[in-house]
């Protein structure tokens, strides 16, 4: 398969994938999908000129109202994705002393503060 051939792949991929998941059936983990994600990122960076059109990277894939709007007992800071320990700590430097919650691929969360004494852990 050349890089044209896997670009469109992972680029259909992500449509069912995505459109699965705001259904409320998701196909795969949470972590499946970001690989396939960041492999098309990926590919798509280095080949521009084989950008999908439409490119579902540029797309926004929840439909316009998922449900009424949730008022969060604390903001949010960011909906950017942390996998490795370099990227967690470049997060925690962005927001020094805020409570923090971190979901994790097992399902569980482990809450604390961006303070590395203070963390606590629950499942």
């Amino acid at each position: 398969m050349n890089v044209r051939e896997r670009i469109r792949e992972l680029a259909d991929q992500v449509v069912v994938l995505r459109d699965a998941y705001y259904r409320g059936s998701p196909l795969v983990a949470d972590a499946e999908y970001d690989a396939i994600e960041d492999e098309l990122q990926g590919l798509v960076e280095a080949n521009p000129e084989l950008a999908p059109d439409p490119n579902p990277l540029e797309q926004v894939g929840a439909p316009g109202v998922l449900h009424a709007p949730v008022r969060h007992s604390r903001p949010m800071l960011s909906l950017e994705k942390a996998t490795k320990p370099e990227q967690v700590a470049a997060f925690f430097d962005r927001f020094p002393g805020q409570p923090v919650v971190v979901m994790q691929p097992t399902g569980s969360t482990s809450t604390g503060s961006t303070m590395a004494q203070a963390a606590t852990t629950r499942s």
